[in-house]
């Protein structure tokens, strides 16, 4: 028996040892067994009745474990983020891939202050797998962020335009398109993005 598997029977012969305490670093069992990726103890852990949000940035093999369970909540908020957005902003498309077979995981769920949501976040990354991994799941093309952007709009328009709408969106400030009377119909494979610009400036910004 190592050292591991010696504090999980100790953890499980005493019953009153709080199965989720924080050591002096900040970490708890299962967070630990996780980050030394060890499978066979978070399992142990998890059916002493061990929180699995604690492992939610940690190896594959763990995360299909975690999001498999009844009480995973997979929309919860940690550190200001969904375990989605999170995923999103790393580029991880192996972990999206598991989160997204769970019908609970909501894709357009945002806390971002911006309200970009995932899919909007992955296109303006130009993460085409991301992108159809998303849509396949449910989520909204139409959705916009507080400067009036939306995926559809990027996904909709012509490369030219799509980068020239990237790159000078930041001119809109915290105005919404739709304030200033601009449509996203304006923005589609055969219009540029100097028309769009022309009604701006014509606009009472």
């Amino acid at each position: 028996m190592n050292y591991y598997e010696y504090v999980v029977e100790a953890l499980r012969a005493h019953e009153q040892i709080d199965i989720n305490a924080y050591d002096l670093d900040g970490y708890t069992p299962i967070s630990i067994a996780a980050r030394h990726g060890n499978v066979d103890i978070v399992k142990m852990l998890l059916a002493r009745g061990a929180n699995p949000g604690a492992v939610e940035k940690q190896k594959l093999e763990l995360v299909r474990l975690l999001v498999n369970r009844e009480d995973a909540d997979l929309n919860a908020l940690r550190a200001k983020s969904t375990l989605l957005q999170s995923v999103v902003d790393r580029n991880n498309e192996d972990l999206i891939k598991i989160l997204l077979t769970d019908p609970r995981v909501d894709p357009d769920l945002t806390v971002r202050r911006d309200a970009q949501t995932p899919l909007l976040r992955v296109t303006l990354k130009n993460n085409t797998e991301m992108v159809q991994m998303l849509l396949v799941a449910g989520a909204n093309k139409n959705l916009k962020d507080k400067t009036g952007l939306s995926p559809a709009m990027l996904l909709e328009a012509s490369a030219e335009a799509r980068e020239e709408l990237e790159r000078d969106r930041g001119l809109f400030g915290s105005k919404s398109l739709s304030k200033l009377g601009i449509t996203v119909d304006l923005i589609n494979p055969k219009d540029s993005l100097s028309q769009l610009l022309v009604q701006i400036e014509r606009s009472d910004i």
